[in-house]
């Protein structure tokens, strides 16, 4: 957890360098920046206090370059170079922010120190607050966000720190203080309001609620989290009728965003408990004088949040019956209808809606996964292939739709046919050639694949999927094995610590008959990614070859209760069946 929230906390440390001089305005420098012996050997003349800035600058912007591509250990040893030359207190934060992600309990050690070099500097006594705050250390990050309030009383994220400490105390009176006291530093803080307000609400103080919720929404009234954060509070003060309005203008924004209704629903577990705002929710629905769309709706995602999903279908279907035209509700109680497992009645209400909706699109492809489930696949790729025709801007979409439907009756060669169709008409779309990639090796056609996969490559340098699939390809054939560990630790670069990617780089190593590294790999993957049958099969082979048998079989048993692909099953199940008998 330390380490998680570390890289949260200091990511948002720092901008660039001001003043920074061009490349070639540089003396020369040797050709790898990291090669500490070549830098030693250079002229004195190159370490002149002007000479040493110019210097820092360089391996400070080579240092941004290397972060911006996810190569955070390379981005360190910059850092630490260009601290080196021109110690401050901005490279300082900016090394201990790169160090936390990979050295967390080193981090913490060094900023302690950097506070006794930069006494003053409120950046630098910000991280060892956030840090003290990270580790649980609460009192000791309550002095240390004081400390930067004497040094700069404006300081907003040591008011939030110092909010965070409050809370995790349980001392919630405190935290609404600096809270007050925050929007007073900065009035035009949007977020400071915010927050304000859900404190506020979880205390039960609703004028003030609804004050500083519509102070939020005066300064940012596009963002839809301040709108609702605003509606909610004027709801809850009797208001009913401007919190409609509100609602409605969050739909209209965007009547499918599923990351906002989850939005949404958090911001209740933020402010009490969901059935207290169920509770208040339905007051008012009750107390309404006539029938509230949009408060009928946040109830029914109040239902489903709460798993109550009988009592949000009732409610659907009632509304269904009042509004018959209202497509919005259609697609929401078809939606219902599949929580309750009656896809026929979802396919029925998809299909009713009219082609003029805002909905028609969202409808159409939920109406083609539900004939999946009911595993009409002719009608469901007959939907696919009449959106795509239309040339509709979700095309692509539906282009993958379909040839997953084609995949799931191993109908791989129709799923190529159109992927590759789909390929020449969306050569942008990397998911697009990625799964085409897939479906070539799933048909058999494995060179195919493999050119797949370095065209995307190609187009898409940090597609780590496609290193990885490249990489496993040559290490389950046994061949290229430098050349596969190497694409998936690039992979494994831009994506760190993936359960799969490392499975794959332990394949490599058992194919390289390097065992003990295999198994370090796989047993490392194995907790990325538990309960995944391919990983623990892997792990068994490993001990196999190093004829530790007991392991052996106890991983292959493992892996036979796990998850796993229909096409390995076999595989693991002979496997752990030979063993089984061998020791029966």
């Amino acid at each position: 957890m330390f380490h998680k929230l570390c890289f949260g906390i200091l990511t948002s440390v720092g901008l660039a360098l001001s003043s920074c001089q061009t490349k070639s305005d540089f003396p020369p420098l040797p050709e790898d920046p990291l090669d500490l012996e070549k830098q030693e050997s250079l002229s004195s003349d190159l370490w002149s206090p002007e000479q040493r800035r110019a210097n820092a600058n360089y391996y400070f912007l080579l240092a941004e370059d290397r972060l911006l591509a996810q190569d955070r250990e390379t981005a360190l040893k910059l850092y630490e170079l260009a601290y080196n030359l021109d110690p401050s207190s901005y490279l300082a934060a900016k090394l201990i922010a790169s160090k936390a992600y990979l050295k967390p309990e080193e981090a913490f050690t060094q900023i302690k120190r950097m506070v006794l070099l930069y006494p003053k500097d409120p950046e630098i006594n910000v991280l060892l607050g956030q840090f003290q705050l990270a580790k649980g250390q609460l009192q000791s990050a309550v002095k240390q966000f004081n400390r930067v309030l004497t040094i700069d009383s404006e300081r907003l994220d040591a008011y939030i720190g110092l909010i965070q400490a409050y809370r995790a105390m349980g001392k919630p009176e405190k935290a609404v203080i600096i809270a007050e006291e925050m929007v007073k530093a900065d009035p035009n803080f949007a977020d400071g309001w915010a927050l304000l307000a859900k404190m506020y609400l979880s205390d039960k103080k609703l004028k003030k609620a609804k004050k500083a919720a519509e102070r939020a929404y005066t300064l940012r009234s596009n963002n839809p989290e301040y709108i609702h954060l605003y509606a909610i509070t004027l709801e809850f003060n009797g208001q009913s009728k401007r919190a409609v309005e509100l609602y409605e203008t969050i739909f209209q924004m965007n009547p499918n965003n599923d990351d906002l209704i989850a939005r949404m629903v958090n911001l209740y577990k933020q402010i009490g408990s969901l059935e207290e705002a169920l509770s208040l929710l339905e007051e008012v629905d009750r107390n309404s004088q006539k029938v509230s769309i949009p408060v009928k709706l946040q109830i029914v995602f109040l239902y489903w949040e709460l798993k109550n999903y009988e009592k949000a279908a009732s409610l659907l279907e009632e509304l269904n019956r009042d509004f018959p035209d209202n497509s919005r509700i259609s697609y929401m109680t078809a939606l219902g209808a599949e929580k309750m497992g009656r896809p026929e009645r979802a396919a029925e209400l998809y299909q009713n809606i009219d082609e003029s909706s805002q909905f028609y699109i969202h409808a159409k492809y939920r109406e083609i996964l539900v004939h999946r489930e009911l595993k009409q696949f002719d009608i469901a790729i007959g939907i696919g292939k009449s959106i795509v025709s239309s040339k509709h801007e979700r095309a692509p979409d539906f282009y993958l739709l379909i040839a997953n439907l084609y995949g799931d009756q191993k109908k791989y060669d129709s799923a190529v046919e159109v992927l590759i169709k789909a390929s020449q008409e969306y050569p942008e779309r990397t998911d697009i050639w990625f799964l085409l990639g897939i479906n070539q090796e799933r048909q058999g056609d494995v060179d195919d694949c493999i050119e797949t996969m370095k065209h995307l490559i190609k187009i898409d340098p940090q597609h780590a999927g496609a290193y990885n699939y490249l990489g496993y390809l040559y290490a389950e054939r046994g061949d290229n094995l430098d050349e596969a560990e190497m694409l998936i630790k690039t992979a494994l670069k831009i994506k760190p610590n993936d359960g799969y990617y490392l499975d794959s780089l332990g394949w490599v190593y058992y194919q390289k008959k390097q065992y003990k590294e295999a198994l370090e790999i796989l047993l490392e993957a194995n907790k990325y990614a538990p309960n995944e049958g391919v990983i623990l099969e892997h792990i068994g082979d490993v001990y196999r070859a190093m004829d530790q048998m007991d392991k052996a079989y106890s991983y292959y048993e493992k892996a036979s209760k796990a998850r796993m692909d229909p096409r390995d099953r076999d595989r693991i199940l002979k496997k752990y069946e030979e063993f089984k008998g061998r020791n029966a």
